[in-house]
């Protein structure tokens, strides 16, 4: 069970022990295994960056996607929109109020209706 500071308080079951796990806001379960599977889905690019990186997702189907770039403490700093997820997205390392982001390692969540993809992204300066 995690109780988030945004307020959401989720629970997963059936958790194995002493397993690798990275837990993401909002976003399902992800066991170490998975984390490369991801990567083949969701695609950034170039990672490690110190400028803008590409975001791919060549999920199934059609329709836009929402990506959210989360630092490592689960809080969102840009929030987008694409209206195809497969054409990808660059983001320009940048939150919401256009101020740059410090170096670091970031996380996006994709979105597409109940699809979710997680991927990592590392600024370096």
């Amino acid at each position: 069970m995690v109780d988030w500071p945004s307020g959401l308080h989720e629970t997963w079951r059936n958790v194995a022990a002493n397993a690798h796990l990275t837990l993401v806001e909002g976003s399902t379960l992800t066991g170490a295994p998975a984390v490369g599977a991801l990567r083949e889905s969701l695609r950034v690019e170039p990672n490690p960056s110190r400028d803008s990186v590409t975001i791919r997702w060549a999920a199934a189907g059609g329709g836009g996607a929402t990506y959210r770039i989360l630092d490592p403490r689960g809080r969102a700093v840009r929030t987008v929109s694409a209206p195809s997820p497969a054409s990808g997205w660059a983001w320009d390392g940048r939150d919401d109020a256009g101020r740059p982001v410090a170096a670091g390692t970031y996380f996006v969540v994709a979105r597409r209706g109940t699809a979710t993809q997680v991927g990592r992204i590392t600024r370096i300066r």
